[in-house]
């Protein structure tokens, strides 16, 4: 799974760049990207921009992992609705 969280880190820094060819290649990934990944993306952008993002799924352990993956600190709470799990993502401290 880290292979996964990897690709996706590194899509979310494409999506920073200011360069046609890695904008295309961007492009390209988000066309092969399913639902879960897509949504993980969004989360990987927030990571890298320093920003805090939340959600709410039926996924806790993916979120969990990805999480622990780029040391970012989680906050969860169980949801309003039925089965839900809602994360907050922090950004990772600096080193």
């Amino acid at each position: 799974m880290s292979e996964s969280f990897d690709t996706l880190l590194r899509l979310a820094a494409l999506s920073r760049s200011e360069s046609a060819d890695e904008l295309r290649e961007l492009e390209r990934a988000l066309d092969e990207l399913d639902e879960a990944d897509s949504k993980l993306l969004w989360f990987a952008v927030k990571v890298l921009e320093g920003r805090v993002a939340e959600v709410t799924t039926n996924e806790p352990e993916r979120y969990r992992d990805f999480a622990e993956h780029v040391g970012a600190p989680l906050e969860e709470v169980e949801s309003n609705w039925s089965g839900l799990r809602q994360f907050t993502f922090r950004p990772p401290a600096a080193q």
